[in-house]
Formats: structure tokens, sequence, C-alpha cells
């Protein structure tokens, strides 16, 4: 019996020290279980949320104490600052913008700033100039004589180069998959809890396509390393709707096959859940297989 309990300790992940990183979905909080070391994914087409996606994983993380370093690639640091900051106090992003210098507006911010232990650490790189080994020695740098972050966020992938310009000799898709690989080991390394963002085509515009391993492509080579991945996706019906829905593919680390249909709320700068709908998996391999159908 001793024997036993000293493998079972030595087998337990690190969710024993560090606990668990919820996302701040109860739904979805129920069926993954996210802690350190993990490499994350959210893939999808452009202008389906996935930045906000980062920013609500990033502030759900801070209010559990948890320090969070954000790579963006896509706006300046300035621009998400501000995104964020209007996500805090449920503002749209514009109006925020327009009145932010307000008194009243700073006292609020401060006052939700007080109650949120955790830090987070914007860094602002050039997209398709900056490189992996880049990224690495930012990482290193920011923890120098500082608390190194829980929590990295990186958006998005797809803008990260593995060389420098003119030393490139392999295919993008290569690429991209020689990045995802170095992240992974940094993310096992440094022992943190990675998201990254990346695009993805979603293939026919007249039906909904679930985005999983199975899909054929140079994108399929992406999704292999993560340890949970989500995939963000929105038919035309959708779109008209006002509604996104978001695929957990099942990884070596978590069940997967659930099917979430959320009403985001960017007048508030969140994912306010209006409503979610779960499909199980069943129904969702269902799915799955008309779709290969069509191809």
């Amino acid at each position: 019996c001793a024997f036993f309990c000293c493998i079972s300790m030595a087998a337990y992940p690190a969710i024993l020290k560090s606990g668990l990183i919820k996302i701040g979905i109860k739904h979805i909080d129920s069926k993954v279980r996210i802690y350190r070391p993990m490499y994350n994914g959210i893939i999808g087409a452009s202008g389906l949320g996935k930045t906000w996606w980062l920013l609500h994983i990033a502030r759900h993380a801070m209010r559990q104490g948890y320090d969070v370093l954000f790579f963006t690639g896509e706006q300046t640091k300035e621009e998400l600052a501000i995104r964020f900051d209007a996500s805090l106090l449920g503002l749209d992003s514009n109006l925020f913008y327009e009145s932010f210098m307000h008194k009243e507006l700073k006292r609020r911010l401060k006052q939700k700033y007080s109650k949120i232990q955790g830090k987070l650490t914007i860094i602002e790189f050039l997209p398709h100039v900056y490189t992996i080994g880049e990224l690495e020695a930012d990482l290193r740098r920011h923890c120098l004589g500082k608390r190194p972050p829980t929590v990295l966020c990186i958006d998005y992938i797809d803008v990260i180069s593995y060389k420098e310009a003119g030393r490139r000799s392999m295919s993008e898709w290569s690429e991209q998959l020689h990045v995802c690989t170095m992240i992974r080991a940094m993310t096992y390394k440094n022992n943190l809890c990675t998201w990254v963002a990346g695009t993805l085509s979603t293939g026919s515009s007249e039906e909904q396509v679930i985005a999983t391993r199975k899909n054929k492509g140079g994108a399929k080579n992406r999704v292999f390393d993560f340890d949970l991945l989500f995939t963000v996706n929105q038919s035309p019906e959708d779109e008209l709707a006002n509604r996104i829905t978001i695929f957990q593919d099942k990884t070596r680390k978590q069940e997967g096959g659930w099917l979430y249909t959320i009403r985001p709320d960017f007048s508030r700068s969140r994912f306010c859940v209006k409503s979610l709908n779960v499909i199980k998996k069943a129904a969702v391999d269902a799915q799955i297989r008309k779709q290969e159908k069509l191809k």
C-alpha cells in the first residue's frame, strides 16, 4: 500500500502546487481542468473575438491572483490596455476611449484594480518580423528580478516567425509547426499556463464547419500539440443571430466533443453569456461525420 501511494503521489500533476485556473464561464469550467503547465489554443477565423477571449481569460486569471504576461502583435499595447480596462468596467471600448480621462471613470477603475491581486504586463511586437527567439528572450527578460507570470497569452501565433526574414527555408505551415513546438517547450520549461490565438480557414461559407484534428489542410498540424483546444466558428445563421459557436476538441489531457453556443456582448467588452447550450459528444460526432461526407 505504501509503495502504491508513493507512485500515485509522484504521478500527480502540477495542479497540486498551483491550483486550478478557471476561465470564468461556469459551464466550461465544469468540463475542463486548467493548471500549470498547459499549452492551450483558441483557433478561428478573423473577427470572431479571439482577442476578447484572451482578455477574458486574462481578467479572470488576475482575479484569482495570477500574474499575466500578454504578447500582442495585432494591436498596440495602449489599445489593448484600453480594451482591458473597458472590459473591467463593462463598457464599450470606443466609449471608454473617448471618456477615459473622466474623474469618475478613473475612480471606478482604481476601485476595480484594488480588488485584483494579479498583475497584467503587455509586450507589443511587430507582426511577421518578430521571431520565436525574440519572444523567448523577452520572456526571460521579464522574469529577471520579478515573480514569473502564471498565465502567458499570445495574440496571435500566425504572425510570429521561426527565423529572421531572409533566412527562412521552409513552408508557411512548417514554420508555424516549429513555432508551436517552441512555444509548447517554453510553456513546460517555465511552468506556464499558455493561451495562444490563431486563425484557421472555416472552409465552406454555406455551412458551419467544426474545426478538429480531422480537418484536412496544413492547419491541422497546429492543433496536434495543444493540451486544450477551443475552435471558434460562426455560420451565416450564427452571425445574424449574434452568436458564436465554440467547439472543445478532444486532446490528450482533456475530454472533448462539447459544443457551446454563446451570445457575446461586445458592447460591454465582455463575453457575457446570455445563453449557453451544450451539445453532447455524440451529437457533435454526428455533425463532424456529416461535414466529412460533404468534402
